[in-house]
C-alpha cells in the first residue's frame, strides 16, 4: 500500500475533549530503530511505543503531533503531546494504527475498549444498530 502524501489532521479524529489541560499530557516516544515510516497524529500508543501485533489492549493513549521518521529513529526521539484521558470523543475511522500482521480489526477493536476505559470514546458508536427515525 501507498504512503498517504497528505498527514493527518488532529480535526480529523479528535471530536471533542472536555479540557485540553485534564485529557492532554506530554509523553516521552521510544526509539523504534527498524522503523520506515513515522507515527501520525492519531496513532494509539502503548506508552511511549505504537501498538504493535498482540497489543491492542494495553492501549493507553493517542498521539496528538506527527512524529516524524528521523526523530523517531534517533536515539532520543523526544516528548509529545498525546490524548491520555477523557472525557472525549475520537472517529475511529481516522485514527492510525501499525501491526506486524496488518490485523487492524482485532488490535483496533482492543484498542477502543483499552480507550473506553480512560472516557475516550468513538463518536457514533451508539448508532451502529440504528435502522429508522422516529419522532
Amino acid at each position: 500500500m501507498t504512503q498517504m502524501s497528505e498527514k493527518t489532521y488532529t480535526g480529523e479524529w479528535l471530536k471533542w475533549l472536555v479540557n485540553r489541560d485534564f485529557c492532554l499530557d506530554m509523553t516521552a516516544i521510544t526509539q523504534d530503530a527498524d522503523a520506515t515510516v513515522g507515527l501520525v497524529s492519531g496513532e494509539f500508543l502503548d506508552g511511549g511505543v505504537g501498538v504493535t501485533d498482540g497489543v491492542g489492549a494495553t492501549c493507553d493513549r493517542i498521539l496528538i503531533e506527527p512524529v516524524a521518521l528521523a526523530d523517531l529513529i534517533s536515539t532520543t526521539p523526544g516528548n509529545y503531546l498525546t490524548l491520555v484521558r477523557g472525557p472525549a470523543v475520537i472517529d475511529s475511522d481516522m485514527c492510525g494504527l501499525k501491526t506486524a500482521d496488518n490485523d487492524m480489526t482485532d488490535e483496533k477493536a482492543d484498542a477502543l475498549v483499552a480507550l473506553a476505559a480512560l472516557d475516550i470514546r468513538v463518536a457514533q458508536s451508539d448508532l451502529t444498530s440504528y435502522s429508522t427515525q422516529t419522532f
